[in-house]
């Protein structure tokens, strides 16, 4: 047996299941076992919600999935404590890539081809390790001298979060940040 630095994850809770899968790598619902997918593979050193436990495997909330990992006497975890972030009022919200200011203020400052788009779902009930709370802003490198007037700065705060292998960030309205 060689040593990794991941764990597979599956669909339900069996080595017969299908791997789960991420719109960005494929146009399958099915993951794979090659190295560049990522989309299937939780990396040491990240952090995530522990939904459940079914005898050696534990399910953990992924990317909006519900994934679960090979976890003998769970030698493959560490027990955390801190904050979840959870969507508010049962209802998926959008996760968004950077922490961007509304469309309407990059607009105005004169942004173009740069907006603030999602690019994943966290559906009603999951549940992210808090990553912190930030002031939208935006670093417009058009500008022909590197002074504070280039960022372009709006009063929406995000909270980031670990969602699959990305940093992702949701609007703070749209959460409830809740201590675990």
């Amino acid at each position: 047996m060689k040593g990794s630095n991941f764990v597979y994850l599956y669909k339900q809770p069996s080595f017969d299941s299908e791997l789960i899968a991420d719109k960005d790598f494929s146009n399958s619902t099915v993951g794979t076992t090659e190295k560049d997918d990522w989309a299937d593979k939780a990396v040491t050193g990240q952090q995530f919600y522990k939904v459940g436990q079914s005898g050696d495997w534990t399910e953990i909330d992924y990317g909006g999935q519900a994934a679960w990992f090979y976890n003998p006497d769970n030698a493959n975890t560490t027990a955390a404590a801190g904050k979840l972030v959870t969507p508010k009022n049962d209802k998926a919200i959008p996760v968004y890539g950077s922490a961007y200011p509304d469309n309407s203020i990059l607009k105005k400052n004169k942004v173009t081809g740069t907006k603030a788009t999602p690019l994943y779902e966290m559906p009603a009930g999951q549940k992210y390790v808090f990553g912190g709370e930030m002031t939208a802003d935006y670093f417009n490198s058009h500008f022909n001298s590197n002074t504070a007037k280039n960022v372009i700065k709006e009063n929406t705060k995000y909270v980031q979060v670990q969602f699959n292998h990305r940093i992702g960030f949701v609007k703070a309205t749209d959460v409830d940040v809740v201590d675990q």
